[in-house]
């Protein structure tokens, strides 16, 4: 990753030295490439407040426990570019922060954890250094107006809000997409693609999805429908993500002096609230995921100085894979004002429900109930853009947990930590309350 950094700063800092150095009749152009290339990026800094309270059925947490406010500071950093090469080649790529690991002691104490299919980053460990990660590569072919093709990782192409697919998740793969706009009618697009989670073997597992949409306007009035079908098969396989805690041993030397050393690590794998095998360590289903979601604008309020639209939203999925119980979800919101420039204001409010296995835990949304399934609850959140490209957010997530989840995991390692109670339990009255101030900027 670094070479590929070096290679382009190089191209960059080449390209700007020829035009610098090029005869009179040239010095105020630019290389072709920089000027068929956009840099865009942003930064997020994020003070974030948690408070837990549950009640579980079994040791070490006795009912009605409540546990002290978690609090901690984060940022995320993501910058790219994109290059148009010729009319129907374009390619791309962006950086982001972010962690690649998820660690959480096991032990009673609490910790929340790094969430790696974000780019969130804690600011913790006395300041040691953070990573930077590719967050995009991709290539984009548009062989006609009405064709698309792209492949690498690529920025989520399809139509979602953040109940199937956290906003921070770059897909892996190839996509194809067609659209078509009829004269003074509504935009069709009809997209689908092939996404490996995983080295392609016997236990490997795949993303498989496609979607249609339409797009209709009236006036300042939109609305948009889309469906699409999202097939997860990961059936009998271990989710990517997991703590490892390690084993120990003691050992005795010549003198009789005993000591503890460490053997090895065992994998205790992160599964967000899906249902996991005995063992703890496999899917029990596929998440074979129906989804049907409406935006409607049904008016655009214009001050002269400012619009402020009114958007309806609307989303309902179901995992129609077999055998599985807890399937379903939904979520509906209403959001006032948009931030587009200084002195714009963006005010939303959701309620969701999602079941244990409606969608896979490890594309969930990351911030709430900490990512977990098989929880509902509000998300209330309030947005002023005080600067061009720069606003303030404050946002309150409530995660309750849904009382009816059909399967109890039992693991020790989760027990001990109260970071997982919330998905591997059967519990009642368990709510998980996020609150959360950003300051955003953007180029």
């Amino acid at each position: 990753m670094k070479g590929l950094c070096a290679v382009f700063v190089f191209f960059v800092l080449f390209g700007a030295g020829t035009a610098c150095f090029a005869d009179d009749s040239q010095t105020n152009s630019l290389p072709d490439f920089l000027t068929h290339t956009k840099f865009f990026g942003d930064v997020r800094l994020r003070y974030e407040e948690v408070a837990r309270e549950y009640e579980v059925a079994s040791s070490p947490y006795t009912a009605g426990e409540t546990l002290d406010n978690s609090d901690r500071y984060r940022f995320r950093l993501r910058g790219g570019f994109e290059t148009t090469i010729e009319e129907h080649v374009l390619l791309g790529a962006r950086l982001a922060s972010g962690s690649q690991s998820i660690p959480v002691a096991a032990t009673t104490s609490w910790n929340l954890g790094e969430q790696p299919w974000t780019a969130n980053q804690s600011m913790a460990d006395d300041f040691d250094r953070k990573a930077i990660w590719i967050d995009q590569a991709y290539i984009k072919l548009k062989p006609f107006d009405f064709w698309t093709l792209s492949g690498g990782k690529i920025e989520n192409p399809f139509f979602v809000l953040d109940t199937i697919f956290d906003s921070n998740v770059t897909p892996e793969g190839f996509y194809t997409g067609f659209a078509y706009a009829f004269k003074d009618g509504p935009a069709l697009t009809l997209g689908g693609g092939y996404f490996p989670l995983s080295e392609l073997k016997p236990d490997g597992r795949e993303l498989l999805a496609i979607q249609a949409t339409a797009d209709m306007k009236f006036g300042p009035s939109e609305f948009k429908l889309g469906v699409a079908q999202y097939d997860f098969n990961v059936h009998g396989t271990s989710p990517y993500w997991y703590q490892a805690s390690a084993t120990t041993d003691t050992v005795t030397d010549s003198s009789g002096k005993k000591t503890t050393v460490v053997t090895g690590a065992t994998p205790t794998y992160v599964f967000n609230g899906n249902t996991a095998d005995p063992t703890n360590t496999l899917y029990v289903y596929d998440y074979d995921i129906f989804d049907v979601l409406l935006e409607i604008t049904p008016y655009v309020f214009d001050t002269g100085d400012m619009k402020i639209p009114i958007k309806l939203q609307g989303d309902w999925f179901e995992n129609t894979a077999s055998d599985v119980k807890q399937n379903t979800g939904w979520l509906v919101g209403l959001q006032v004002g948009k931030i587009t420039k200084k002195g714009d204001f963006q005010i939303s409010y959701n309620y969701r429900y999602t079941e244990a296995d409606a969608v896979l835990g490890d594309m969930h949304f990351a911030d709430f109930g900490n990512g977990y399934t098989g929880t509902a609850g509000s998300t209330l959140s309030a947005s002023y853009s005080f600067y061009k490209n720069t606003w303030l957010t404050f946002t309150w997530l409530n995660a309750d947990s849904i009382d009816n989840k059909a399967t109890v995991q039992t693991n020790t390692a989760q027990a001990a930590n109260p970071t997982f109670i919330l998905a591997p339990y059967k519990r009642t009255n368990s709510s998980y309350d996020t609150y959360q101030v950003d300051l955003s900027v953007k180029f």
